[in-house]
């Protein structure tokens, strides 16, 4: 069950699941409301088709507060053995899933990525204890993950399991021809992602006044993708440098293209008292795309970046010590495509979809065999 598979790129990891021999039923929603991208319809992967119960989410949309409707048919209907919660624990629909699954006879677990310890108010701290009590296991997106799940009193079993990407779809490509629609020249920089506060657009624009000032003798550009609240603040920057291209948010089925325009991905993000970086999925998209990364030291950027050893990291909120790693970069095109080397091939080997879901079938053959 997961509210991310409404869109047909986040099925990979169960299509391959599938392909292992595990009989999938994948509950996605119908359609999801986001805060940046209005309402979303659910597209299926062609892979998986036939393998979807899709239901209508009441208050989708709205963080952990919404729950499906004819869960008990589909459990009736499937017969499930394990039921895979890709929901934080505190939801509604985890607590929902959790308890229809068991009373089925299902072994039951959730896939966590909260990487804060953080306080709810009644009832969402009585449905984690109640989600952690019926679960078997628990999987955590890293080990920071884990360590918050474990503060907060879970005491079985934990598979730390991070975030794939698709290989088929995130690659190196000739971009020439997008490159030269969108204006772009010399080396890209580029951000993807919301044009928030949180991910260091204040930053990453400051930075880029600095790059400016400091590279006359450079050939250079930047793309920046995404929508939100900042939009105006980019754009008045895109108005100043004309070497900065402003592209709205991209269905994720087909921002590969954009990645594959930029040399240099910037992940500027910023640690809020309620908020930090939990993974940094475009890290690994932007390194499977050729690029080298610039990373803050906000949650887990720095240890991703470390694991691939295909960027440099700089200290969060310092605009002047991202200009310098950007900078060196564009000086540097050896060192650049060292460090793209050297991230693609981790992720080939650690975050492909196919390890991935290798993984999770461990998990379930762990469950499958453990005693409730």
């Amino acid at each position: 069950m997961s509210h991310a598979c409404v869109i047909d790129v986040n099925q990979r990891l169960f299509a391959d699941l599938k392909s292992l021999g595990t009989e999938i039923g994948v509950v996605a929603p119908r359609q999801w409301r986001s805060d940046l991208r209005g309402n979303v319809a659910f597209a299926a992967l062609p892979e998986l088709n036939g393998s979807f119960y899709l239901r209508t989410p009441i208050f989708s949309g709205r963080g952990s507060i919404y729950f499906y409707t004819g869960v008990r048919n589909i459990m009736r209907a499937f017969r499930p053995d394990i039921v895979h919660i890709d929901e934080e624990p505190w939801s509604l629909a985890a607590w929902q899933f959790a308890e229809l699954g068991a009373r089925a006879g299902a072994k039951v677990f959730f896939y966590t990525k909260e990487n804060i310890s953080k306080s709810y108010p009644p009832p969402f701290r009585a449905i984690e204890r109640r989600v952690h009590h019926l679960s078997g296991c628990a999987v955590a997106l890293t080990a920071e993950a884990e360590q918050v799940l474990r503060a907060r009193g879970f005491n079985k079993p934990v598979f730390t399991i991070p975030h794939a990407v698709d290989l088929a779809q995130f690659d190196v490509r000739d971009s020439s021809d997008l490159r030269r629609r969108l204006g772009l020249t010399g080396t890209v920089a580029g951000y993807i992602g919301r044009l928030t506060s949180e991910k260091g657009i204040p930053d990453l624009i400051s930075a880029l006044e600095i790059v400016r000032k400091n590279s006359d003798d450079i050939d250079w550009s930047v793309l920046i993708v995404g929508n939100g609240t900042l939009e105006p603040e980019v754009r008045a920057a895109a108005e100043r440098d004309p070497r900065i291209k402003l592209a709205p948010a991209i269905p994720h089925n087909e921002i590969q293209h954009c990645y594959n325009c930029i040399d240099i991905l910037v992940v500027p993000s910023l640690t809020t008292p309620r908020w930090k970086e939990q993974f940094g999925r475009v890290i690994i998209e932007g390194l499977a795309s050729g690029a080298a990364v610039i990373g803050s030291d906000s949650g887990e950027i720095p240890q991703v970046i470390a694991e691939t050893g295909g960027g440099l990291v700089f200290p969060e909120g310092d605009a002047r010590a991202l200009a310098e790693a950007i900078l060196s970069l564009l000086r540097d095109e050896n060192r650049r495509q060292q460090l793209a080397n050297a991230g693609r091939t981790a992720v080939l080997e650690k975050y492909s979809a196919a390890r991935v879901a290798k993984q999770f079938h461990e998990v379930y053959e762990w469950l499958s065999a453990a005693r409730q």
